[in-house]
């Protein structure tokens, strides 16, 4: 398949894919296209179909965009919501696909896969990285912040009651205020992140997620568990995303993984929600020289 043929308007057929991992939970994927898997990560309070307008135009292997445990229709942890945890998912996802795999990261996502690849070099052929790069960090010294504060936020969001909607262009509203997109590329996420009861939309998402972790790796922990990745590893970063005005922090974190420089794509931190064909276009470039 070419960039011509979705130009014309051959729409790749969707399909969901669920995967039960060794504890019981039952994670949700997107699927679209064949051939070898590009496992999709998507970022905190996203889902699955983050990734669906780069669907649209999807033109290398099976797009495999995953629902991360307690995000878009996959269950919800018992417990906190800790990064690593994540890695114990993503590892049972992998080796179900026949691993190895490519990983096509954005935000927590991008910083998910290159841990990932960090611990299990092995499982990935590439890494494709949209406005993230390494996991966030705290310093030793704020430990002791770090964990009463997230007690605190903690029992905040246990007893918070979800706000309820009259329909879906509302919570799609409230979603694009709250990003860098608009009310319209904001729908398939809320659409995906929903449930409809009798008094109206609900939030399907955790609304553990929005507690502050109590547990966050060091600057020398991150480095440390990035150090064996030993694929290539390809950055796409929005023009007015999280990296545009941090120009040390980028080269800074850039250097850790080898990077030579950025891919810059039109738009924010969703850059691949507001320019897909463009990115779709570089991903085709970059995938195939795998």
């Amino acid at each position: 398949m070419t960039g011509l043929d979705n130009e014309c308007g051959l729409k790749l057929p969707m399909t969901e894919k669920t995967f039960v991992l060794d504890n019981g939970m039952t994670l949700k994927a997107l699927c679209w296209g064949k051939g070898e898997p590009v496992l999709a990560l998507h970022g905190w309070m996203d889902n699955a179909a983050s990734f669906s307008a780069l669907a649209e135009h999807w033109q290398y292997g099976q797009l495999v965009a995953l629902d991360l445990p307690g995000h878009g229709h996959s269950d919800h942890r018992q417990g906190a919501y800790y990064f690593v945890d994540y890695l114990f998912e993503i590892y049972q996802v992998v080796q179900q696909l026949g691993a190895p795999v490519h990983l096509l990261g954005h935000s927590m996502g991008a910083m998910l896969s290159v841990t990932f690849a960090g611990v299990f070099p092995e499982l990935v052929k590439s890494i494709q990285l949209i406005d993230g790069i390494l996991p966030i960090t705290t310093a030793p010294e704020q430990a002791l912040q770090t964990v009463k504060g997230a007690i605190l936020s903690r029992l905040k969001h246990d007893n918070r009651q979800g706000r309820v909607y009259a329909s879906l262009a509302a919570m799609a509203k409230v979603r694009s205020q709250n990003g860098d997109f608009s009310a319209e590329q904001a729908l398939p996420l809320v659409t995906r992140a929903s449930i409809k009861r009798d008094d109206g939309y609900h939030w399907l998402t955790d609304p553990k997620l929005k507690a502050t972790s109590p547990l966050r790796l060091t600057e020398t922990q991150a480095k440390a568990l990035v150090a064996g990745c030993a694929c290539p590893v390809r950055l796409f970063l929005g023009t007015e995303g999280m990296y545009s005005q941090d120009e040390a922090r980028l080269n800074r974190e850039m250097a850790v993984l080898n990077i030579d420089k950025p891919n810059w794509i039109d738009g924010g931190h969703h850059c691949h929600l507001q320019s897909p064909v463009t990115l779709a276009l570089q991903l085709e470039q970059q995938l195939t020289l795998t």
